[in-house]
């Protein structure tokens, strides 16, 4: 580091000079040359834009004009189911006033729909309107005089069995080409044995059509003209370029195979498109010169740019040629304050040393956001843990965690699901609970927001939902429906739901969970097989025949008790007191309550605290009413959730030092494995599994087997024990066959090692 200072002060001088020299062989000579090539690369991405608007208004316009059709086409669909509509209603003396109105419904439905004409097989040469039959003489001759009206292309269409649409042209157009008069849409109608029975008949607004399509083009000198397939202008956008130019369809047709064309000395561009399923071409007309306004605008802002960039490049050059020095010594400090001194390679240069430097920090800080990365998941674990605990109660806190391990709840209502993963044999629920983690680990949908965790000592999973609105229990369930359906969507096995209630505050979201554990023992006691199980069910069942005991309360009451939550065990027995004391008919009957309410206290009791805590329980037995038995059991809870909140085993810290003490004092015996150890530690199999792997980044097998490599290369190298014994007294019956995958994983044999290792010590 002291040599890159000695350098830099001695040379500070000469990098001025060197730097503007530099600047104008190396940056503007470059620059000019790139931004030549940029020049022509724009304008070939600005012709290749233009070609893209002209394709882009065919398609829209494509897209808004079958649309139309589509909607005819199903218009045509509903008349044909619609039994007002039928031949025998429309020819009914007294119901054909009904199918008059019908009609004029239908009408109404489309806005570029003049008039609705069916026609039936069964009555030829007649069409029936919104005013009544017509026959199709009076139609061309009376009705549409003023048109060319060709009756047999009409019949002909009329007994089309698809779609067609027809230009119908003006008589006597003062125009050199024909002008159109209006346009008829043909569609079959269909009977429900799949047999064509008639048509419809539809008469298309030209300026209703206009009206659609003109928004589409943006260019007032340009066109889009709809052809049939025989040629026939159907429909265009701007009046105003016929009128200039009038083009007949198949000039109109030979145009369209040019890309550029010039009509009375003004040069369009010309673009085609087609649609063959209704035999369509659309041909688009664009002004040349103001699709290449953009070009000649870019070509001035172009030169204007190049020549601010050389300016200001020049001045930029100069003033960091003369500050040069500053920023070399400010890097010199930042690479001594964070990497120390620079490693000496004498074939680099000081500033290839800084940019080694420099790799080494940023690769070493990508290493960091890794692990930062990889550690994630199991923060959020340990935040969403302790939130169901209950150990989150302040929210400045609570919103600081939730942030730093990207969790954002929504604020409207909180409330817990247990996802019981006890399957059919202990396989199966390892399986199923770490599936079901990575599905569950962060769910959203229309209205709520959720993030699992996995219990410790359950074959479970919580997921902690919260919604954007309030919720009642039927959205509720509809919420826990949409995560089943997932789930289900995801794996073949649908575990059962445990259910706390709702809260409205995120820090009292343990309440909802303790009363979801009460559910989950309340399953497990009965051998419920519901799909989905509420705290609230919990208040028609369970009662004994020789009285009332509300069993939800209950179960609340020793869940709070297993997580240490003085608050909700104290309120527990308070409700419990109070029910006994509404409830119980007799003395005896109410002393009777209270000794069962003390037997569920003390049973927890003993399994939290030991067997000593009989003989707490045993001093509260003679109480001498329900209040002086409410405070008794107050004294035994807050005594209870003592022990518990001091446990160590609710410590991950705690956990991973007994985990791996187990298994290295362990490591050699044929009967460790992960169910023994989490059999050994009261864990979930699923939960130690993640957990290893967490810790050591190896699983369990992979952690033992390394562990067992590493302590027989040691014996190998430190005693003159056989290879055998080694072997044997490291967990393997088989010495040949681990004698070759030491052999894989090392390169060597065991005696190979052996010798290679005394040799290098010697």
């Amino acid at each position: 580091m002291n040599k890159i200072k000695t350098y830099l002060n001695n040379h500070a001088k000469t990098f001025m000079s060197k730097y503007v020299y530099s600047y104008f062989l190396i940056f503007l000579i470059p620059f000019l040359l790139v931004s030549t090539i940029w020049y022509r690369t724009s304008l070939k991405s600005i012709s290749q834009q233009i070609d893209a608007t002209m394709d882009s208004y065919l398609l829209q316009v494509d897209n808004s004009w079958v649309n139309q059709l589509s909607q005819l086409e199903n218009l045509a669909a509903q008349i044909s189911q619609d039994y007002k509509l039928s031949s025998y209603m429309v020819n009914h003396s007294y119901y054909s006033k009904e199918a008059k109105e019908e009609l004029v419904r239908y009408k109404l439905n489309s806005q570029l729909v003049d008039d609705v004409y069916l026609y039936f097989y069964n009555t030829p040469n007649q069409f029936y309107s919104s005013v009544g039959y017509l026959s199709l003489d009076t139609f061309a001759r009376q009705r549409y005089s003023n048109y060319n009206i060709p009756l047999e292309s009409i019949k002909q269409d009329l007994h089309q069995q698809v779609p067609k649409i027809s230009p119908i042209y003006k008589k006597n157009s003062p125009s050199p080409m024909e002008e159109l008069g209006f346009l008829v849409y043909y569609v079959p109608l269909v009977n429900s044995e799949g047999t064509n029975y008639g048509s419809v008949m539809y008469k298309l607004n030209l300026q209703g059509i206009q009206k659609k399509l003109t928004p589409l083009i943006e260019h007032q000198n340009g066109n889009v003209f709809i052809v049939n397939k025989e040629g026939k202008i159907l429909a265009n956008v701007n009046d105003s370029l016929l009128t200039t130019h009038p083009l007949k369809s198949q000039q109109l047709m030979d145009i369209s195979k040019r890309d550029k064309i010039t009509l009375n000395k003004q040069k369009y561009l010309v673009s085609r498109a087609q649609n063959k399923l209704y035999g369509l071409t659309y041909i688009t007309l664009m002004d040349a010169k103001q699709a290449y306004h953009p070009i000649k605008k870019m070509h001035y802002w172009m030169m204007l740019g190049l020549l601010i960039v050389f300016v200001i490049g020049t001045i930029v050059a100069t003033y960091l040629g003369r500050r040069h020095y500053k920023p070399i010594q400010q890097l010199e400090a930042a690479i001594q304050q964070q990497m120390g001194a620079v490693q000496e390679t004498d074939s680099l240069d000081d500033f290839d040393r800084i940019e080694q430097q420099l790799s080494q920090f940023f690769e070493q800080n990508q290493q960091l956001l890794e692990e930062i990365k990889r550690q994630t998941p199991y923060a959020r674990e340990q935040v969403l843990r302790r939130l169901l605990n209950g150990k989150l109660n302040h929210t400045k806190q609570l919103d600081i965690l939730l942030e730093s391990v990207a969790i954002q709840f929504y604020e409207e209502i909180f409330f817990v699901i247990l996802i019981d993963t006890h399957m059919m044999n202990k396989k199966v629920t390892i399986q199923n609970q770490a599936f079901l983690m990575e599905v569950l680990s962060e769910l959203e949908g229309t209205s709520y927001r959720a993030y699992g965790t996995e219990l410790l000592t359950s074959p479970a999973i919580a997921l902690l939902v919260s919604t954007n609105k309030p919720v009642v229990p039927v959205q509720m369930v509809k919420i826990i429906q949409e995560i089943l359906t997932y789930m289900e969507k995801e794996q073949s096995i649908i575990p059962n739901i445990c259910v706390g209630n709702p809260v409205t505050e995120l820090t009292e979201i343990n309440r909802s969970y303790i009363e979801a554990l009460a559910v989950l023992d309340y399953q497990a006691m009965h051998g419920q097989a519901e799909e989905i199980i509420f705290y609230t069910d919990l208040d028609q069942q369970g009662y004994t025949q020789q009285f009332n005991y509300p069993t939800n309360e209950q179960l609340k009451l020793v869940q709070s008790l297993n997580q240490g939550d003085l608050h909700i065990a104290r309120e527990s027995i308070n409700h419990l007191i109070q029910y006994g004391i509404k409830y119980q008919q007799s003395v005896n009957g109410l002393r009777l309550y209270g000794y069962y309410l003390l037997n569920t206290v003390l049973k927890t009791g003993m399994d939290l605290c030991g067997d000593d805590f009989f003989i707490e329980g045993e001093q509260q037995a003679e109480f001498q009413s329900m209040e002086d038995l409410r405070r008794r059991l107050v004294t035994l809870v807050e005594k209870i959730c003592l022990v518990v909140s001091n446990k160590p085993k609710n410590q991950e810290s705690a956990l991973k030092e007994e985990i791996f003490t187990y298994i290295d004092q362990y490591y050699a015996s044929h009967d460790l494995s992960l169910d023994s150890l989490a059999e050994h530690l009261d864990v979930s199999i699923s939960y130690l599994s993640r957990f290893i792997k967490k810790e050591s980044g190896l699983t369990f097998s992979k952690y033992v087997q390394q562990l067992r490599l590493e302590r027989i290369k040691e014996a190998l190298v430190e005693t003159d024990l056989p290879i055998k014994d080694i072997i044997q007294s490291s967990g393997y019956y088989d010495v040949s066959n681990y004698t070759r995958k030491f052999k894989t994983l090392v390169g060597v044999t065991p005696g190979q090692y052996r010798l290679l290792q005394r040799y290098e010590e010697g």
